[in-house]
């Protein structure tokens, strides 16, 4: 699991010497790329020093298909100084999403594979902060799942009605360990 740490900040460094954001074009339309979160808490007794999110990215586009691959380790490294001195590293690696996703037209998709569920996630922003609330509603995060293993169809129609969506999942999660609750059915 070091080499992966390694090799993110590699990817990181090549990313500032370009000029680009975090990733790099693998081939024509297939990108990879990551990211990592790293905290630094300094109090009057402790040191502590946290990579908490480090997460790897593949995504790609081809004619009317795309596909995705998230992977991502939540606590990977923490080290800490003072009162309760130590260092862990967690080596878990989920899969957060993978996913294929079909492109009829402009206005119809199917998707197939591990997704962010249409009605478990409060905001589809990948980015917290840009949330419309301080947290999640309460009854959101208890009755639907964050993420869906199954089939999304996914439908836009004009501005009055923006989009409708079914969600379909008869089977165990693709990383059940990875989501709110463990289910094997979800309908929506």
């Amino acid at each position: 699991m070091r080499y992966l740490f390694v090799f993110f900040i590699l990817l990181f460094s090549l990313s500032i010497v370009k000029g680009d954001v975090l990733g790099k074009e693998l081939y024509s339309g297939m990108y990879l790329g990551g990211y990592a979160s790293v905290d630094y808490i300094r109090q009057k007794d402790e040191n502590i020093f946290k990579v908490d999110e480090l997460a790897l990215i593949l995504y790609g586009e081809f004619d009317k298909f795309d596909f995705l691959s998230e992977f991502e380790n939540e606590s990977f490294y923490e080290k800490r100084d003072g009162f309760q001195k130590g260092e862990s590293i967690d080596e878990k690696v989920h899969i957060e999403r993978a996913y294929i996703t079909y492109y009829f037209d402009n206005n119809d998709i199917l998707r197939v594979g591990k997704f962010n569920s249409k009605i478990g996630f409060w905001n589809q922003m990948p980015i917290n902060v840009l949330r419309p609330t301080i947290s999640s509603p309460y009854l959101v995060r208890r009755m639907f799942p964050k993420f869906t293993t199954g089939f999304l169809y996914s439908k836009n129609f004009d501005k009055n009605v923006k989009n409708l969506s079914f969600t379909f999942q008869h089977n165990e999660d693709l990383d059940g360990s990875y989501n709110n609750f463990n289910l094997n059915r979800h309908y929506g």
